[in-house]
């Protein structure tokens, strides 16, 4: 995962920046390669500090959570918890979940991606009062599937720190070294027709370590600058750190509900 300057300015003011630098490292170089390792080129960002403030952090996404999680009190936490619907009043909103629990609350913030049960709840409700927008109704066009993971601790001396994304076939990938010696990695999957991309979409809240299997068989031949193939990254890499998200080709006009929702959808 990386955070760049347009965020890590709140980190900073939450007393978190330094901690955020503990277990990140800058990422001001990138090197993009074909599918048969050809350099397609590279890019340096040169004093980006300097000019915005901040370096780009590179840091394995759980590592962030534990960061934040140590922040927060235990009893306002719950865990294995879906969203099924949601109901607004006067007094607030209510969630309901698919283990039967309800929760109270001034304001819900969806932050579990576009197709997630919060937004449809959401996009019910507005339009049964014609705020949704058009736009926001629409199918994609195309559909992607990222599946990323951190490995475990790497050698030093046999992986180096290259990036390279591949052309030409249905994949690109990437990988970028982190602090403790690990490799973060993603897969990016085009999906090849409107009909897949619908199934994916709806498949996404089922999404588990089993369901990627598959998914690894497929990429498990594409090469890397690394010397290894990225099967033998993600052999390094223990199960419940590869996830998968359904990526969206479209930017939504719904973001805010008045006055008691917050949605934030992820970007491809």
């Amino acid at each position: 995962m990386n955070l760049n300057a347009n965020i890590l300015a709140a980190f900073e003011q939450l007393g978190l920046l330094e901690e955020l630098l503990e277990i990140s490292k800058p990422n001001s170089s990138f090197h993009l390669y074909s599918d048969d390792l050809k350099l397609i080129g590279s890019m340096e960002v040169r004093d980006e500090k300097a000019v915005l403030g901040y370096n780009r952090l590179a840091f394995a996404r759980y590592r962030l959570y534990d960061l934040l999680v140590a922040r927060v009190a235990p009893t306002r936490l719950h865990f294995n918890k879906r969203v099924i619907s949601i109901l607004q009043n006067k007094d607030g909103v209510m969630i309901r979940c698919s283990d039967g629990t309800t929760y109270h609350g001034d304001i819900l913030v969806g932050a579990d991606g576009a197709y997630s049960g919060v937004r449809q709840s959401l996009y019910k409700l507005m339009q049964k009062d014609n705020l949704l927008p058009y736009a926001d109704t629409q199918e994609l066009s195309k559909g992607f599937i990222c599946m990323v993971g951190t490995t475990e601790p790497l050698d030093p001396v046999e992986y180096s720190d290259l990036t390279d994304v591949g052309k030409g076939i249905p994949y690109t990938w990437s990988a970028f070294s982190v602090p403790d010696n690990k490799i973060c990695w993603n897969v990016v999957v085009q999906l090849s027709s409107l009909e897949q991309t619908r199934n994916e979409k709806f498949r996404n809240s089922e999404w588990g370590p089993e369901s990627n299997e598959q998914l690894i068989k497929m990429v498990e031949n594409l090469k890397t600058p690394f010397g290894k193939t990225m099967g033998e990254i993600i052999a390094k890499t223990p199960r419940d750190r590869i996830s998968r998200v359904f990526l969206e080709d479209k930017l939504f006009d719904t973001c805010v509900m008045e006055p008691y929702y917050q949605v934030l959808g992820k970007e491809q």
